[in-house]
């Protein structure tokens, strides 16, 4: 059985939507069927199989929160972009904070802070 799949090089976005389109075909297969899925899947998406069962055992999984909330399972959603360190300063703020940076001789931050709780009468 061959997969619906097109040949060529894909984004991140294109190939979790090209294993949510195989995930129902694959829950209905046999066990031989399964294999030539994930084979055709490993092969275009460039996924590792592990990872690709994950993906397709997950996708329209319905679980519920302990407050009631219901989640289904969708590969093509990722929550990516919400790593990292969140940001302190406004942009805005940002040109004034490399002047003072700069009065201060380009001290480290530790001692930034104390130039300007020492020095706010002369800033102001």
């Amino acid at each position: 059985m061959v997969s619906v799949i097109p040949e060529g090089v894909y984004t991140m976005e294109a190939k979790r939507s090209i294993v949510k389109m195989n995930a129902s075909r694959y829950h209905k297969a046999s066990k031989k069927e399964r294999s030539v899925i994930l084979n055709d899947l490993v092969k275009t998406t460039h996924f590792h199989r592990k990872y690709l069962t994950t993906l397709i055992n997950n996708t329209g999984k319905v679980c519920y929160t302990p407050q009631g909330i219901k989640l289904v399972g969708d590969p093509t959603i990722t929550y990516i972009y919400k790593r990292g360190r969140k940001k302190i300063y406004t942009e805005e703020l940002v040109p004034h904070l490399v002047i003072l940076w700069k009065l201060s001789g380009f001290r480290s931050s530790i001692h930034l802070v104390y130039f300007i709780r020492h020095n706010k009468e002369l800033l102001l």
